[in-house]
């Protein structure tokens, strides 16, 4: 509902919404969008981001854009681990995400 009411169509926003629950990228991002989900998912997945995403960031943003990035996702990031550990519910009346699989070592460094 709030992407809605901020203007994106509802096909977009179901199509994001799908994309995320099943742990996909979203294939309509824009350039900006589509380098904000690759650094956030880097660094969710490989506990870094790589040298080429920050150097695109950087060109983009700079570097000062770069760090507000990780410090907005860092941030958000922090916030969702003692939600996690606590266990909250979700209310009756809205729909939770499933859970992402589990990735092993081997594939944690891979670039996404």
């Amino acid at each position: 509902p709030l992407a809605i009411t901020a203007g994106i169509s509802k096909e977009i926003a179901d199509a994001i919404a799908d994309a995320i629950a099943d742990g996909r990228r979203p294939a309509c991002l824009h350039a900006d969008e589509d380098m904000v989900c690759k650094h956030t998912t880097e660094r969710a997945k490989n506990k870094r981001v790589f040298d080429i995403t920050i150097e695109r960031i950087r060109a983009r943003c700079g570097t000062e854009g770069n760090v507000d990035l990780t410090g907005i996702t860092g941030h958000g990031m922090f916030l969702t681990m003692p939600l996690n550990s606590a266990q909250y519910r979700i209310p009756k009346d809205q729909v939770g995400l499933n859970r992402l699989p589990q990735q092993h070592k081997s594939e944690r460094f891979t670039q996404a």
